[in-house]
């Protein structure tokens, strides 16, 4: 009886670990670059990776909820063009308790910017890297946009 019980609990503690995908802001048109030459676009690209991937990240753009993604997911928004300070939270289940990351990004009016997130591996902390144009467009072909909410 015991070991009928193991995957039972295994796939609870698994489901509990995923909160569901989600933007709370505009997702912008994606025909254009930015639809403003007074604003900048903020791409967060959850890279492929096996760790951490049945955890959210809860992405936040100066303390304002942007949305939650999941593996193989995207937020999209558009912001004022000044100094930000983006962060991530990786929420995991029971075992794995939440980490923390940050990211400080100069916006110009006009530019959009691409960041990568992974879950690091030797500090079980959010890395976020800026990911040049072509990269982050071949990457997003084969991702999913977040629904907006």
């Amino acid at each position: 009886m015991r070991s009928k019980l193991i995957p039972v609990a295994l796939l609870a503690l698994l489901a509990s670990c995923s909160g569901g995908a989600y933007q709370r802001v505009p997702f912008p048109p994606q025909d254009v670059e930015v639809s403003s030459p007074t604003v900048a676009r903020v791409y967060v690209l959850r890279m492929k990776q096996p760790r951490g991937a049945f955890r959210t990240v809860l992405v936040e753009d100066n303390d304002r909820e942007i949305g939650r993604i999941e593996s193989d997911n995207y937020l999209c928004w558009e912001r004022p063009a000044e100094r930000t300070l983006l962060t991530f939270l990786f929420e995991g289940g029971a075992l794995e308790g939440k980490s923390e990351g940050l990211f400080d990004l100069e916006c110009e009016a006009g530019q959009t910017y691409y960041l990568g997130l992974r879950m690091e591996r030797a500090w079980n902390k959010p890395a976020v890297r800026l990911l040049d144009r072509d990269e982050a467009r071949s990457l997003i072909e084969d991702m999913t946009a977040t629904p907006t909410k």
